[in-house]
């Protein structure tokens, strides 16, 4: 998958990269599983967009729809919040079914019935994922079946929904991460240092807990995030992490060793 880009594959329209980059076959095996899935269920349309880095709206998102064409238009030129789920969903790990956001939120209401306008809905039900590296992700399926028919196969629809939705986002990871492209080997060194980071810990604690100077600590942050073509620091843990270089937030417990072999240190409260 491309770096840091914006792709886009659906039943409608060829496949294509921002940069221009052509798709692979896991993309195009995707896309298959997607169609699919929705087809044997006479659902209308589907959409999952990932989000890599945590903060950081515009960086590294993959989209996978069969929206119509203008859809897309405002998905983009919106920079992604026209998504009228986006906001609902950073606050719940529930599946939320369409009918019940539009009943309850005027602003969503009307950003739902702009979806519908485009031949989107307006029946749907929307999936968030959040992922261990940070990575934030939905999945939307939508039908313009009638009220009462929709209500009478939501509870088994919404169980093969979340089942599949996980599934999928499971394999865009894993295709991200043995496709993101081979990075340069980061240094012994600069693994201590993105280990430490990734823990929370501010450039000074770093540099006390590897008896280096801050500004070492910022030049080897600095080389890591190139050789991993990182847009910033938490973008570079999340790829380190995703890829094993470095251990996980959270990994080093009291009475263990940092990289250096120091015991952690503690953040001021």
């Amino acid at each position: 998958m491309a770096r840091a880009g914006i792709f886009y594959t659906s039943t409608v329209m060829s496949v294509c990269y921002r940069d221009g980059s052509p798709p692979t076959s896991s993309d195009k095996s995707l896309d298959h599983r997607l169609a699919s899935f929705i087809n044997q269920r006479n659902l209308n349309h589907y959409a999952y967009w990932l989000r890599l880095v945590p903060g950081e709206i515009d960086c590294g998102i993959v989209l996978f729809t069969s929206n119509p064409q203008a859809w897309l238009n405002d998905f983009c030129s919106q920079k992604h919040t026209c998504d009228p789920l986006l906001s609902v969903c950073q606050q719940t790990i529930m599946p939320i079914n369409w009918d019940d956001l539009a009943s309850s939120d005027r602003k969503s209401k009307s950003a739902l019935k702009v979806w519908e306008l485009h031949g989107v809905g307006p029946r749907g039900l929307t999936v968030p994922i959040r992922g261990a590296v940070g990575d934030f992700a939905l999945f939307s399926v939508a039908s313009d079946e009638d009220a009462a028919t929709w209500t009478n196969r939501l509870s088994q629809l919404t169980a093969e929904v979340v089942l599949f939705a996980f599934e999928i986002h499971a394999s865009v990871m894993e295709a991200w991460v043995r496709n993101e492209g081979a990075a340069r080997p980061l240094s012994p060194r600069e693994r201590q240092v993105l280990t430490l980071a990734a823990q929370g810990l501010p450039h000074k604690a770093v540099a006390f807990a590897l008896a280096i100077s801050e500004r070492a600590v910022k030049l080897y942050l600095d080389s890591a995030r190139a050789k991993l073509g990182a847009h910033n620091t938490a973008h570079a843990v999340a790829y380190a992490v995703s890829r094993r270089l470095i251990a996980p937030p959270g990994a080093l417990r009291p009475g263990s060793r940092s990289p250096s072999g120091r015991p952690p240190v503690a953040l001021a409260r």
